[in-house]
């Protein structure tokens, strides 16, 4: 019912997001299917890196959040790393071939929370800590056997460790109302296309 996993942004060559009325081969879902088609290996060596950064002295205050919050308790953390890249190139020219691509991005944030003020009686908005911790990595090795025949190997793992909101029921929980959640997935794929006629 959600995200299986993450790919690295400079692993893919083309997406497609259908949602609704999508075929049975993709099996069951409630709301959208996100294909992701990863990128291979070519004749010659190719590569790509970049970093991102947002410090936390750049941020714009949630809309969501009032400003007398801002004005009690301060400004809520925020800043955002992202670093990652690709290379790839020939096993056997014009025959095999391998691709990597890796990010990785960490972030640390606040949530929006509720919390009891039991002297005002009533219920204030503030932020709670919250961060994220994710790791992509998708690899992929193509093999042209013939005019006709491509054989592909892909494997892919995604560690994701976050502190967020442990339910989306409510647009705004309370400060325990929250979980940290890890995950790691492995995804391991085989594709052999085979093109019986040009027509």
């Amino acid at each position: 019912g959600g995200t299986l996993a993450n790919f690295p942004q400079d692993g893919g060559r083309e997406f497609q997001i259908a949602t609704n009325r999508f075929s049975a081969e993709v099996g069951r879902s409630a709301s959208s299917i996100i294909n992701i088609v990863t990128k291979s290996g070519t004749n010659d060596l190719h590569g790509s890196a970049f970093i991102f950064f947002r410090h936390k002295e750049l941020q714009g205050l949630p809309a969501t959040l009032s400003r007398e919050v801002v004005q009690r308790e301060g400004v809520p953390p925020f800043d955002r790393e992202q670093i990652g890249g690709s290379i790839g190139g020939p096993f056997i020219r014009d025959r095999a071939f391998w691709f990597v691509a890796l990010e990785n991005r960490n972030q640390d944030n606040a949530v929006e929370v509720v919390r009891r003020n039991l002297a005002a009686q009533r219920v204030e908005n503030t932020f709670a800590p919250g961060f994220l911790d994710d790791f992509m990595l998708t690899s992929r090795t193509d093999f042209k056997l013939s005019e006709r025949n491509n054989l592909a190997f892909r494997y892919s793992f995604n560690r994701n460790l976050e502190l967020a909101a442990a339910s989306l029921r409510r647009p705004i929980g309370t400060s325990s109302q929250r979980q940290e959640s890890f995950n790691r997935f492995h995804s391991i794929l085989a594709d052999w296309t085979s093109v019986i006629s040009p027509t």
